[in-house]
């Protein structure tokens, strides 16, 4: 099942508004994060919903800068407003709104404070839904969906038939410039390109160099972070399970360990893996915020020389790339021994004194837990080895693409005008009188979407 459908006699749903409840994004290193990520993109719009306790979390503040690349306008609620006296709530409404103005991009922010229990006791008691906030919520929504929908729609249209236009048209008066100016000149130029292009392509190397570089740091980082968790999960699984084993009789030790490590471990490590990723993914983050601003700029410089040298206005389309969730482990919650009969030393076991017995059996429990918590940090270890790889796979060829584009954009262009010269062909007036058109009639666009 991907989803589930719901329908409802809803004034606020009667005009075309669809409101979808996406996966949760509490532990960032989910599936769902992935999935909620990747469904933004579809909306014409995003509710935001956070807790009055506290107001905004470190994960929730990563997540929505990801979500700010895919979807606009973002609008948040605040829940449990009920818990804060009103100087209270006016206080975190405050400072929710600096930590978002700080943390992103946003300057215009709306945020609604709400109760959900008080608004859903009132009913239809429309005094009693205003004091919840919901009322005010529901009547934004109204007027986004009548009016801010189309307004988000159009601009995001705008935006990227804006982008293409001026790429294309940047190509086509590369061409057509090229076209024009004297087979001699234009060879000199090229030539200027040329050069220019053998020191990029340095530049270009150092950079797929750091690159990589960063990749097996990251890897080393990972091995470090997994041996560090480790140890304090050894550390303090073996001191929970132990002081709850402390006054159970040794015949049932066993027994109990399974059932504590069964009802303990999923919990605790889902704690750790969400420290682990959130550690690595800032990480990344970091990095690649970094190289992508290096590549950004190196792609510019390509085309700003290249505008320079045949004195023709490029533009690009930017790109951005996005570190993805890693899929959540599937945690073991035992590493036991079973046997029919139990070994000779354990038979012996029965003979003993209490407390040597007791000493023998908790020393094979803390190994147990040892072996469940390397086998869990060995899952955990693997997943974020495997997105660390995937992610800079994927910028590396981001790179690549990004570069290739910018190439195609200008040696390409100028090269192909340079074959048609050469060869005295007749279809240099042919090209040029299409490529004109073309122009124009991507001028026109681009007036027409203004």
């Amino acid at each position: 099942m991907t989803d589930i459908t719901v329908s409802v006699p809803s004034d606020l749903l009667r005009n075309g508004l669809i409101l979808v409840d996406t996966p949760g994004i509490g532990s960032t290193f989910t599936h769902n994060t992935e999935t909620t990520l990747d469904f933004l993109p579809s909306c014409d719009g995003a509710l935001f919903v956070l807790s009055a306790d506290p107001p905004i979390t470190e994960i929730e503040v990563a997540f929505l800068r990801e979500a700010l690349k895919r979807v606009s306008p973002i609008i948040f609620v605040l829940t449990k407003k009920d818990r804060l006296e009103a100087e209270e709530l006016t206080q975190a409404m405050e400072f929710l709104k600096n930590v978002i103005k700080d943390e992103t991009s946003l300057t215009e922010i709306s945020l609604f404070a709400v109760d959900s229990k008080a608004a859903l006791k009132a009913g239809t008691n429309s005094h009693d839904r205003k004091l919840s906030g919901i009322t005010q919520l529901e009547q934004y929504l109204r007027d986004f969906s009548l009016k801010d929908s189309k307004d988000a729609l159009r601009q995001s249209v705008e935006r990227k038939t804006h982008q293409l236009l001026d790429g294309l048209a940047s190509r086509i008066s590369l061409e057509l410039h090229s076209l024009r100016m004297p087979l001699e000149k234009l060879k000199a130029k090229l030539a200027l390109f040329e050069k220019y292009l053998e020191e990029m392509e340095l530049e270009r190397q150092a950079l797929e160099d750091i690159v990589r570089a960063d990749h097996e740091r990251a890897l080393a980082r990972l091995e470090e972070v997994s041996e560090n968790l480790r140890k304090e999960a050894v550390r303090v699984l073996t001191e929970r399970i132990t002081t709850q084993l402390a006054d159970v009789p040794v015949v049932r030790l066993e027994s109990e360990a399974r059932a504590l490590l069964k009802a303990t471990v999923p919990d605790y490590f889902d704690l750790l893996t969400e420290r682990c990723v959130s550690e690595i993914r800032n990480h990344l983050s970091e990095i690649l915020d970094s190289r992508e601003k290096k590549l950004s700029s190196l792609i510019k410089d390509v085309l700003d020389t290249a505008s320079e040298i045949m004195g023709v206005r490029l533009t690009s389309v930017e790109s951005e790339e996005v570190f993805k969730a890693i899929d959540r482990p599937y945690w073991a919650s035992s590493k036991w021994t079973s046997t029919v009969y139990p070994s000779p030393d354990r038979l012996l076991e029965r003979f003993m004194p209490e407390t040597l017995r007791r000493a023998r059996v908790m020393k094979r429990i803390e190994g147990h837990i040892e072996a469940v918590v390397i086998k869990n940090v060995e899952q955990l270890r693997w997943a974020v080895y495997q997105a660390i790889n995937k992610t800079f796979w994927s910028f590396e060829h981001h790179m690549d693409e990004q570069i290739g584009k910018a190439m195609q954009a200008t040696h390409g262009a100028i090269t192909k005008a340079l074959s048609l010269k050469e060869k005295q062909s007749v279809q240099i007036r042919e090209r040029t009188e299409l490529l004109s058109n073309e122009l124009e009639r991507i001028r026109k666009l681009q007036t027409a979407v203004q």
